[in-house]
This record gives C-alpha cells, structure tokens and sequence, in this order.
C-alpha cells in the first residue's frame, strides 16, 4: 500500500509546499493513533444498586503514582469520570465534561484540556484558562486499603 508521500509519478511532479504539507498531516495521524495507544485504558464497570463502583488498585498500576489518572466510562450513565491521584491517599474523581459546552475533555500531565474550545483544567478540576467559568464537577470518592469506591448519583 503506498500513500501521497511514497508514490513517484514521473510524469507528474508535486510542488514541494503541497508534498510537505501530505507528508506532515499523514505523520500526525500516525502520533495520533500512537500517543492514544501509550495512554491508560479507558475501563468500564457496572454501577450497583447503590450507585457504587469499586477501582480495585491491584487493576490500576497508574493509580499508585502522583499525577496517575484513569478514565472510567459509565455504563447506562453516559458518563465519563477521571480518577486521579494527587497527593498519597489523596484521590479526585471529576466529570470528564467540559463545563462551557460539554464536549469531552482530555487528561494530560498537569490536568485536563478541552479539545472543543481550549478550556484547560487543573489536576483537581479548577478552571485555569476559559472559555469554562466553572469547575469541573467533583464526585464523592473514598480510598480504602485495596481500592477506590466512586459513588455516582443516578
């Protein structure tokens, strides 16, 4: 399989602005689909009748970091919840939705970032740059010896 990037066409020459061009938007593609295969898997679970879903950390090396964050997706909820580890047994749990336009926002290293408008987030949800005037809201999270116990209003 060739691209625009590889093929030669002798009969036909591109001008080297159009070639480089070609050749840089496949390259990001490629680090897309290779920095998004590096981060933590997005995990689902099954909320109980009490609203209740258990992180075992034995699951979740990241979490055993400072800065470690995963991303659980909520089933029946259509919700996505970050837990992250800011402090030793100190955990956060925000809503993974932007609060200027609910588009769904993204982990980095120093917090969360909104793809859809820029708004950025610190690592405990505050709002660090607008457009968002508001925080990320905050769900009740409980450590426990083993695992993390993330109540989730239904």
């Amino acid at each position: 399989m060739t691209d625009s990037c590889s093929r030669s066409h002798p009969t036909s020459k591109k001008p080297r602005r159009e070639f480089l061009k070609e050749c840089g938007t496949a390259l990001l593609a490629g680090s897309t689909v290779f920095l998004s295969s590096c981060t933590s898997p997005v995990r689902s679970y099954r909320v109980d009748k009490l609203g209740k879903i258990v992180i075992p950390f034995k699951d979740f090396p990241e979490l055993g970091q400072i800065g470690g964050v995963i991303k659980v997706e909520v089933p029946g909820l259509l919700r996505v919840v970050y837990l992250r580890k800011l402090a030793d047994d100190q955990f956060v749990a925000l809503s993974g939705i932007c609060t200027h336009q609910g588009c769904l926002i993204a982990a980095n290293r120093f917090g969360f970032k909104c793809p859809c408008h820029g708004s950025a987030y610190t690592a405990d949800g505050a709002v660090s740059s607008g457009p968002a005037s508001e925080d990320l809201q905050k769900f009740d999270l409980q450590v426990h010896q083993n695992s993390l116990h993330l109540n989730l209003p239904g």
